[in-house]
């Protein structure tokens, strides 16, 4: 009877979290970003943050080399790559914070993370209303906390956009960097972590969360353009205030 219990418990994991790749993967295709946002702070609603993090970051990583192959010619010309060096650096301080934060600390900071890609959107609106410009110094600054945020919770995305947002990036500028820092950080993040990963999560939980999520990509891709942008910003902020509010009472209701 325990077997069993065990079994069915097992089944109904990975059934949750192939439910939660294949819609962030589907999602990121669609609209070419959101995949970590989404699928991170809902498998740490059940799972330990640091397995929630490993599951998101192995699909994250294929999606976002995929995404540089394709649009490699855009990553040659794009104007902004002096960003990473930052970005580098600030993946390499994440994979440390990963490995020594608490379940409460990660789920906070997880939260308060959502909630900044939540508010980017005016944050970006009020500082152009002011016309702050930045210092050049303040690029590598916002690499090194987005390769910092990236690598240690797999949301590295609101300090890209904010940073593309004051500079006025184009879409594909924006993209190319968000899945530069995708890559870079997973890498880093993978890297380091590798040979703890079968403590942190089953690898049959790897295995579905990947395959699930490309599928969810791939075919998401082929619908891109189909739904409406401003729709999918909008139901994406207030789905990030909800997740962080419930991080934010998972955290304080932890022992």
């Amino acid at each position: 009877m325990t077997v069993l219990l065990v079994g069915e418990s097992t089944s109904v994991e990975l059934a949750a979290i192939a439910a939660v790749m294949i819609s962030a993967g589907f999602l990121h295709g669609v609209f070419g970003i959101g995949f970590a946002m989404i699928a991170t702070p809902l498998l740490a609603l059940w799972l330990d943050p640091r397995e929630a993090v490993i599951l998101a970051a192995v699909p994250l990583w294929w999606i976002a080399v995929g995404f540089l192959g394709r649009h490699f010619r855009q990553v040659l010309t794009c104007r902004h790559l002096f960003v990473l060096p930052g970005i580098v650096l600030g993946s390499l301080l994440g994979v440390y914070l990963q490995t020594t934060l608490s379940p409460r600390a990660s789920w906070l900071l997880l939260a308060g993370l959502l909630v900044l890609g939540a508010v980017v959107p005016t944050l970006v609106h009020r500082l152009k209303q002011y016309e702050w410009r930045p210092a050049p110094i303040s690029t590598t600054g916002f690499g090194f906390f987005a390769g910092m945020t990236e690598s240690s919770l797999n949301v590295g995305a609101p300090l890209i956009v904010l940073y593309g947002g004051i500079h006025s990036l184009v879409r594909m500028e924006q993209l190319v960097i968000l899945n530069l820092c995708f890559a870079i950080g997973k890498t880093v993040q993978l890297a380091l972590t590798l040979p703890n990963v079968a403590h942190l999560t089953p690898i049959s939980y790897l295995v579905v969360a990947t395959i699930t999520a490309g599928i969810g990509y791939v075919v998401g891709l082929r619908w891109m353009g189909k739904f409406s942008e401003q729709v999918f910003r909008r139901s994406l902020t207030a789905f990030l205030l909800v997740l962080a509010g419930l991080l934010t009472l998972r955290a304080c209701l932890a022992s």
